[in-house]
């Protein structure tokens, strides 16, 4: 009932040619938390009549939800193999290397994969778009995660990043994800020398469903803040991470 309640708004708000309604959208751990909330902030004041629902979780239920309808978009940080879904790069991101301000390595500008050996990693949780880019990138070197010394698995980026602080282990996360931390000068971010660390986030839709008015009105929305803005919120790489 409540599908087919969702289904006749939508069909009216195309009919009225009106973005009003419901729109339900979704993000992984990083866009979900740091990208979209920005977005979501200026979009809801351009269209106060539609009410905006966000769901954070991990890449692979992200996906999910989009394929079983109860997303209309997402943004997520690894592309998918499903030929239903469609995917648009959004922004680049870069990966680091992060320690506690009180490393011994905390004079570095960069690491040696080599050096990563001698510590004890906090990884997320498979189905993380993050985990997945560490992955392809190790791979891409003749490298494999289990070359590397796991000691805990943890399910959101705040987690690993409280872990980090903890002194559980060491990790690789987005520097948008540390940003109050790597300003404050409590967590370093820094290259790991060899090993290409970049990805992509995407905007994520069903191929064969079509946007609600709502929804257009928000892919339009987020490719005009992309051009006009820095979505990253303005972080410089090189400067955080030395």
């Amino acid at each position: 009932m409540i599908a087919l309640r969702d289904e006749a708004e939508k069909a009216l708000s195309q009919f009225k040619g009106a973005a009003e309604g419901n729109l339900a959208i979704g993000g992984s751990t990083i866009p979900g938390g740091h990208i979209l909330p920005r977005i979501a902030a200026g979009f809801i004041l351009k269209y106060p009549h539609v009410y905006l629902s966000l769901k954070v979780a991990d890449t692979g239920k992200i996906v999910t939800d989009i394929l079983s309808g109860e997303l209309e978009l997402g943004i997520v940080g690894a592309r998918t193999s499903d030929g239903k879904l469609e995917q648009q790069i959004l922004v680049e991101d870069e990966m680091r290397f992060i320690i506690p301000a009180d490393h011994r390595w905390c004079g570095k500008n960069g690491v040696t994969f080599d050096m990563l050996l001698q510590e004890r990693f906090i990884v997320r949780e498979p189905g993380s778009g993050t985990l997945k880019s560490i992955e392809e990138s190790l791979q891409k070197k003749g490298r494999r995660l289990k070359d590397i010394h796991i000691v805990a698995e943890f399910g959101s980026t705040e987690a690993v990043v409280q872990g980090v602080k903890s002194k559980i282990g060491l990790s690789i996360v987005s520097p948008i994800a540390i940003i109050e931390q790597l300003q404050s000068g409590s967590l370093k971010a820094l290259r790991i020398e060899g090993l290409d660390l970049k990805r992509h986030f995407y905007l994520t839709r069903h191929k064969h469903r079509s946007l609600s008015p709502p929804a257009q009105a928000f892919v339009t929305y987020l490719a005009q803040a992309a051009a006009e803005t820095d979505l990253m919120g303005g972080i410089s790489l090189d400067q955080n991470a030395h």
